[in-house]
């Protein structure tokens, strides 16, 4: 079975549009990946959480990281798109926090996947919460250190792990968070 690329001396534009609009804007593209079935509970649930994932990805780095900081060689153009959408941008945020608001209250989460209820079991971190009076260590570089190794516990043991290593970590308080953020960068630089 031949298998389908896209080469930059052969591809035209065209192709590479059709190729992005077939596979990634569709309803779960989370199915369009090898080995993902749509026909199990699992997967579907896993599809889910990868939608979560990128939307506040896409919230974080091409709606937010657009607005801030965009692409030099167009950032006329991206301005302009976000000054004339703006309503649209801010209807668009209140259904995605509603969205990720419903999935944080769901008790459908994925094992092994981060939910707005995920937590970690108190003590199962075996990294001390206060540096010691006694460390040697500046108690700086201890709660950087213990911070450091919770990070690594937390994302090796099934919390906050990304499903399909697809977007960010996703949860009410991030998308909630991004979305103020968005709205103040909005009514600061775009005012009615």
């Amino acid at each position: 079975k031949a298998k389908q690329t896209i080469a930059a001396d052969a591809s035209s534009l065209l192709q590479v549009l059709l190729s992005i609009q077939s596979l990634i804007f569709v309803p779960d593209p989370y199915f369009n990946e090898p080995g993902y079935s749509a026909s199990q509970e699992s997967q579907q649930k896993q599809s889910k959480q990868y939608d979560r994932q990128i939307r506040a990805a896409t919230l974080k780095f091409a709606i937010l990281g657009q607005m801030k900081k965009p692409s030099p060689l167009f950032s006329d153009c991206i301005n302009d798109h976000f000054r004339l959408k703006k309503r649209r941008i801010l209807a668009q945020l209140e259904e995605w926090e509603e969205l990720e608001r419903q999935a944080g209250t769901s008790k459908t989460s994925v094992p092994g996947t981060t939910s707005s209820t995920s937590t970690i079991p108190a003590g199962k971190t075996g990294v001390p919460d206060t540096a010691s009076s006694t460390s040697t260590v500046p108690a700086d570089a201890v709660a950087v250190a213990a911070a450091a190794a919770k990070m690594a516990i937390i994302l090796g043991s099934g919390y906050g792990e990304l499903v399909a290593g697809g977007g960010i970590i996703s949860s009410v308080k991030i998308v909630k968070n991004i979305c103020g953020r968005i709205r103040d960068h909005i009514e600061k630089t775009w005012p009615d």
